[in-house]
């Protein structure tokens, strides 16, 4: 199980997993060691063990993004909320240099 998992042929980014335990469905957003980190249709935030998930391949939950559809500004909100450091930063034209 765990050599199908790091061969990142289990539980990608952006796979649909269901919690067997809870029953709550969402989408990963981060992979650890042993555990992965999905995000569910509120923006609820869970972790865990790889023992406990299973994926999804309903295509029903394909069409399913957090917080908004790919390319809004709210799912990019969302999206900068979840990573370390970014909080806030926001970049204007005069910040880009040119190469």
């Amino acid at each position: 199980f765990e050599e199908v998992y790091f061969d990142d042929a289990l539980f990608n980014i952006g796979s649909i997993v269901e919690n067997v335990n809870t029953g709550v469905i969402g989408k990963v957003v981060s992979r650890g060691s042993n555990y992965v980190i999905y995000v569910d249709e509120n923006d609820n935030i869970f972790r865990s063990w790889l023992k406990d998930l299973h994926e999804i391949n309903d295509i029903k939950y394909f069409n399913w993004t957090p917080a908004g559809e790919v390319g809004t500004s709210e799912l990019r909100d969302y999206m900068i909320k979840l990573t370390p450091g970014e909080g806030g930063k926001k970049m204007n034209k005069k910040d880009k240099t040119a190469e």
